[in-house]
């Protein structure tokens, strides 16, 4: 049995017996016994190269998450068949053939593609698609009798209830469905999986998110098939699929290996290659009247909605002192922007330093900036709503003083994300100054009530998650730079002003969310982010924003945000493997919430407040909790 990477002999037999240690956990629900043999094997990871580790982590995690089917095989009379259709003529027939006599309460038949060649199966399992002038695809799929049909590409092997959950998923809801992937070696050892949101969303523009393995409804698919055409021709029945389907389903499990090749890197599913952008456009052309795609940086696609001429976009950004900050902000948008129209908003705060007030006298000279005061004691969210009302734009820029432009396209790109019809706020790819990523969009529930997953990773990195330079659709963005157009903001009612600092932004993506308006992320709109450098740390511990959160931030957001899967740990801000059972950051923070209410009386918690402030308010966040109380 192979160690996955263990660097010595007593390291792999310590691998093995912690792989070894799951399985029988999993059979006979030893888990409190077995304690000190599992924090011994944990030890042992935490000794490996990130490769290797995360080579067998991954196994662990499947040796606990994954369990076999106790099911017996059922009567295949009552459900529904599944028309199994390879999408190119490289797919192996003789083993998806293998896999699909290994399906588990599956009623199934092969349509393989014309000229592709006859599996060993039963006559009765296979549907051969007559030679004509029709796609081969097409004629494969009409070939079949199923009312499901499952597209499996290449290199593709399928678990043994891939069929069955399909079915499952698709029986209450006709729609399109899709599941997590990961790869397989030659040697039968699986690593590198993608698990995927439940939202796809903007995804769909920058990977291929249904692939290896979809399936649909029929009328769907013979509906989706004038769309075959070109050299990614299965690429485009799947994302017209996508347009299409009024219901799409993820599965949350594996359900597919892709295979990969001796030396081969794991497929990062990034949509990129003139057949893919073709494919995009067309679909575009059909389905988005006015949109475009582009091949951008290293060939990968880049869609654009479309943007009215008359666009004029405010850009406001709150200040306080810290002149050598504004001054760059202003020098990079002045420097990088070519379109649309903008107008600058830079809204002081109270500055007092010398060298801020001379630069803001010098901005309020500049035809293009309007410098406005917001007197009293700081508050991002009034201050945002103060310059928003008087803001000329028909879409509002809010940005940090601590960030600055890195490429011309920038403001373009929010621009037209902001004004697609559905879309609540566009955001941005922020990065620090050591190159690392500082947002790219929000995890709600992630470290407690939410956080940034990929912060502190290259952009270039691919995670459990998947690519970290990719579309994304989220609950929310970062307010550090943030577009929404001026008719969503007066929908929602600006920001909530009893947020001073913190979650503004989060909360205002939420109330967008709910109203079926979710926040894209762009990879084609990067920023550099000095982040923090703007305000004092003192100043962001406001537990008074904190305990507005947990009140406005739904529960059932934090329990299960959709736009991340939910085998990712909420505990870590770089997308890792969830362990089993393991609790919620939030469920931890009530349960010492209440720990302390029973410790301590509200006046001890009152005179620790001058050592922690938030310990003054933990009294409040436990009674809440308490029944009858408002959590």
């Amino acid at each position: 049995m192979s160690t996955g990477g263990c660097r010595s002999g007593r390291e792999s037999s310590r691998c093995e017996a912690r792989l070894w240690l799951a399985r029988l956990e999993r059979a006979f629900g030893r888990r409190d016994v077995t304690g000190a043999l599992r924090r011994t094997a944990l030890r042992v990871l935490s000794g490996l190269g990130p490769r290797r580790r995360e080579a067998l982590g991954y196994r662990l995690w499947i040796a606990e998450h994954e369990r076999p089917s106790l099911r017996e095989p059922v009567s295949t009379t009552a459900i529904p068949k599944v028309s199994v259709v390879p999408t190119h003529p490289t797919v192996d027939l003789r083993r998806l053939a293998g896999d699909l006599r290994r399906q588990v309460d599956a009623d199934w038949e092969l349509c393989p593609l014309a000229g592709q060649g006859l599996p060993d199966l039963p006559a009765s399992r296979v549907r051969v698609a007559p030679r004509s002038e029709r796609h081969p695809l097409a004629a494969a799929v009409e070939a079949g009798t199923g009312a499901i049909v499952v597209l499996v590409d290449p290199r593709t092997r399928l678990a043994p209830d891939a069929l069955a959950a399909f079915v499952d998923t698709l029986a209450a809801t006709p729609g399109l469905a899709y599941a997590d992937v990961d790869h397989v070696s030659a040697g039968g050892h699986r690593r590198a999986p993608f698990f995927k949101p439940s939202v796809p969303g903007a995804m769909l523009w920058s990977l291929d998110l249904m692939a290896p393995l979809t399936a649909a409804h029929r009328s769907l698919v013979a509906e989706a098939l004038p769309a075959l055409e070109g050299d990614a021709a299965a690429f485009a029945l799947r994302l017209e699929l996508a347009g299409t389907a009024t219901s799409i389903r993820h599965v949350s499990r594996v359900l597919s290996h892709r295979e990969l090749p001796p030396g081969a890197e794991p497929t990062d599913w990034r949509l990129a290659g003139p057949a893919v952008t073709t494919a995009v456009r067309q679909h575009l052309a059909r389905r988005r009247p006015g949109w475009e795609a582009t091949e951008g940086h290293g060939g990968r696609v880049h869609v654009r909605p479309p943007l009215p001429d008359d666009t004029l976009v405010s850009i406001i950004i709150p200040t306080r002192d810290r002149a050598e900050l504004l001054r760059a902000c202003v020098a990079s948008i002045r420097r990088h922007t070519e379109r649309p129209a903008y107008e600058l908003l830079v809204a002081d705060t109270g500055s007092t330093e010398p060298a801020a007030l001379t630069l803001l006298a010098e901005l309020a000279r500049s035809p293009d900036v309007r410098v406005l005061e917001s007197p009293g004691p700081f508050n991002w969210s009034a201050t945002n709503n103060l310059a928003a009302r008087s803001a000329r734009g028909n879409v509002l820029l809010f940005l940090n003083n601590d960030t600055e432009v890195l490429d011309s396209g920038w403001l373009e790109e929010l621009a037209r994300w902001a004004l697609v019809d559905g879309v609540g706020t566009a955001g941005a790819l922020l990065c620090r100054a050591d190159g690392t990523v500082q947002h790219a969009g929000v995890g709600i529930g992630f470290g407690g009530l939410c956080a940034h997953p990929f912060e502190g990773l290259r952009p270039e990195g691919a995670t459990f998650a998947g690519p970290v330079i990719a579309y994304r659709s989220c609950v929310a963005a970062s307010g550090a730079c943030m577009a929404v157009s001026r008719h969503v903001l007066d929908l929602l009612g600006g920001f909530e002003e009893r947020f001073q600092v913190l979650f503004s932004d989060v909360e205002l993506g939420i109330r967008a969310w709910a109203a079926g308006r979710p926040s894209v992320i762009s990879p084609h709109a990067q920023l550099l982010h000095h982040h923090g450098r703007s305000r004092g740390t003192d100043e962001l511990m406001i537990p008074n924003d904190i305990l507005t959160a947990h009140e406005r931030i739904p529960r059932e957001l934090v329990s299960s945000d959709p736009c991340w899967s939910p085998h990712l740990s909420r505990w870590a801000a770089i997308p890792r493997l969830a362990r089993l059972g393991e609790p919620a950051p939030l469920a931890v923070m009530d349960d010492l919430a209440l720990a302390l209410r029973d410790t301590f009386t509200a006046e001890q918690l009152a005179t620790l407040q001058p050592v922690a402030p938030i310990f003054g308010k933990v009294w409040d966040r436990a009674a809440a909790l308490a029944p009858g109380g408002r959590g």
